[in-house]
C-alpha cells in the first residue's frame, strides 16, 4: 500500500484547483456507500503495492517510493459514457499538478479504461493507472 503521505495526497485531489465540478471522492475502503444516495459522477481511490528502498546511507537515509494508485472514476449508467469520458480526459493533467506540488512524481498515467464490473450496472466504471515515485527520508 502506498505510503500515508500519498494517500492523503490522492485523497485531497477533489478540493484541488481546477478539479471538475461535481465530481466528489468518495471512500470505499471498509465502506459501502448506497448506491441511490451517490451523486451521477464521482471517483474512488486504490492504491496497489509500493516499494520503497533505501538509495543513500547515512545519519537521515533517503528512500525512493515507487507506487501504483487507481482512480475509479464512476458515471451513473444511462446518462451516456460521453460526460464519464469528457470528465476521465480532464483529469491526468489535474492529477500530475497536484501531485507534483507534493513532490510526488507522475512516472505515467493510462488512458481510462473501461471496467465492466461496476455495480450491478448501475454505474459505468472508467479506471486510470497512475504510477507514481516519491523521494523522501
Amino acid at each position: 500500500m502506498s505510503s500515508g503521505a500519498v494517500r492523503t495526497q490522492a485523497r485531497s485531489l477533489a478540493a484541488a484547483s481546477g478539479w471538475p465540478a461535481g465530481l466528489p471522492f468518495f471512500e470505499t475502503v471498509n465502506s459501502a456507500p448506497s448506491i441511490s444516495s451517490l451523486p451521477s459522477t464521482w471517483f474512488t481511490l486504490g492504491f496497489d503495492g509500493d516499494s520503497d528502498d533505501p538509495i543513500s546511507l547515512g545519519a537521515t537515509p533517503t528512500y525512493n517510493e515507487l507506487g501504483r494508485i487507481t482512480l475509479s472514476l464512476m458515471g451513473r449508467a444511462g446518462l451516456g459514457d460521453s460526460a464519464v469520458i469528457g470528465l476521465a480526459d480532464q483529469i491526468p493533467p489535474l492529477i500530475r499538478t497536484h501531485l507534483t506540488a507534493a513532490s510526488i512524481a507522475t512516472r505515467g498515467i493510462s488512458p481510462p479504461q473501461l471496467v465492466d464490473d461496476a455495480a450491478e450496472g448501475e454505474f459505468l466504471r472508467f479506471d486510470l493507472i497512475i504510477e507514481y515515485q516519491r523521494f523522501h527520508s
